[in-house]
């Protein structure tokens, strides 16, 4: 799938899957199946928040450094 692809390489094939796109789309999936987990179960709200929390966090945390090094390789080209 592209949307787990770097940008492609200098000679025109695809790029490598990225780890970080692959983990991110693993937390945001288990977030939200660990939420309907969590209030079929009927735990408490702070619960369904730590449920959910985590994984989101986890989810922003990966996308930032996969678009801080999108962001870094723009610069870069700019410099040039």
């Amino acid at each position: 799938m592209s949307m787990f692809r770097e940008a492609p390489n200098p000679d025109g094939t695809k790029g490598p899957v990225s780890f970080r796109r692959v983990v991110a789309a693993f937390f945001a999936a288990s977030g939200i199946a660990l939420t309907i987990y969590g209030v079929m179960s009927g735990i408490p709200w702070q619960g369904i928040a730590v449920l959910l929390g985590v994984p989101t966090t986890a989810v922003l945390v990966l996308t930032f450094f996969t678009t801080w090094g999108d962001v870094a390789s723009v610069i870069k080209t700019i410099k040039r």
